[in-house]
């Protein structure tokens, strides 16, 4: 009879807790396909590519041509057909010594955004670095085709035909 009450008792025991994770069972499962929800966190927005480019061209002009680099790498992941990306990118080459290498990416960013005379003069500087005087002609014509006034880009000209001969 002891055996019975304890058994009953069980059963009882048994049901209250069947009974209670009924209860407190959750209501969402995941099935093989879903991920559970982890806790959310904020997410950090996503940098601004032209406040990156402001930033590396900055330490361009400051020398720091390593933290630079790394703010391009990080611009060129978000958008690397931005022809400003090319622009900076060609400052920083420059400023490491590689003014050939720099002269063709920045023969990308003009061809990608033509009508930003600055960046035809600059192309027109470095070739005149690289002795091209025929080519930075070009590249100061095309200055003074889309700022008929450009002093710098006259200059730019006239030291091109007269490095010519």
């Amino acid at each position: 009879m002891d055996y019975q009450v304890l058994f009953a008792g069980g059963i009882i025991a048994f049901g209250l807790g069947v009974g209670m994770f009924m209860r407190i069972k959750p209501t969402r499962t995941t099935d093989s396909d879903e991920v559970p929800l982890a806790p959310s966190k904020p997410s950090a927005p996503p940098p601004d590519i032209a406040a990156l480019l402001r930033e590396a061209d900055g330490l361009i002009g400051e020398g720091d041509t390593d933290r630079a680099s790394v703010l391009l790498a990080q611009a060129a992941s978000i958008d690397s057909e931005r022809p400003g990306l090319w622009y900076v990118r060609s400052r920083l080459l420059h400023a490491q010594g590689e003014t050939q290498q720099a002269v063709k990416v920045l023969e990308k960013a003009c061809k990608g955004q033509p009508d930003v005379a600055a960046w035809h003069g600059v192309r027109g500087s470095l070739l005149l670095e690289l002795e091209r005087p025929d080519l930075a002609y070009l590249a100061f014509q095309q200055v003074l085709e889309l700022e008929p006034d450009n002093e710098d880009a006259k200059r730019g000209l006239k030291v091109a035909l007269d490095a010519q001969g």
